[in-house]
């Protein structure tokens, strides 16, 4: 369930602990496609060898949110299970898709140059992947949180895969406030964040 250690990360199910990945993404690339494990409700995405070790749950109020400078937090209706994800490095800030119900965007910062960029969640973590040095912004976009906070998570011993897709982008922008995008499922709106 991890970013395997290359330029264009298209498959899940590598895991590696290894602080020093070979390979540095620039320009736009994809860099994982597949099915993320989430667990305990919450990822983090940034700086896996500062921030990570220290990553933790927050606030569970909003979609994402910054968490220090180099991290941000996701929250999904779900305690545990596998979410259909795709996490993008563009050159510039990109349109909002049209078919995006959710979304939310903050601001990451990568100390060294390079930075090795992971994501994580409770015992998940992923391979890292080399940045540049820099404020990024990072923007998540969901849809069908509704279907999936009605999904049974614990219907089968093993971890459920659940409905929607879910995209994170992040490309390279000055520091900005946490902003809510939209707020299109009744589960977010329950979250209590408004746009804006």
């Amino acid at each position: 369930m991890v970013l395997c250690a290359a330029l264009a990360l298209t498959t899940a199910g590598c895991r590696s602990d290894d602080p020093n990945p070979q390979h540095l993404a620039s320009g736009s690339s994809t860099l994982f496609a597949g099915l993320w494990t989430v667990e305990e409700g919450q990822w983090w995405i940034g700086n896996g060898k500062t921030y990570g070790p220290t990553a933790g749950a927050v606030s569970y109020s909003r979609l994402i949110e910054s968490e220090g400078p180099e991290g941000a937090v996701i929250t999904v209706p779900n305690a545990d299970g596998k979410y259909r994800t795709v996490v993008r490095l563009l050159e510039e800030k990109p349109a909002v898709p049209e078919w995006c119900q959710d979304a939310g965007e903050v601001s990451i910062h990568l100390v060294a140059d390079p930075s090795p960029l992971q994501m994580g969640s409770d015992v998940t973590r992923s391979d890292p992947i080399l940045l540049h040095r820099g404020w990024y912004r990072v923007r998540y976009c969901a849809e069908r949180q509704d279907l999936a906070a009605r999904q049974d998570a614990t219907a089968s011993s093993r971890l459920r895969t659940f409905a929607g897709r879910h995209l994170i982008q992040l490309w390279p922008d000055r520091r900005a406030p946490d902003r809510t995008l939209r707020t299109g499922s009744a589960w977010a709106q329950r979250l209590g964040v408004t746009p804006g």
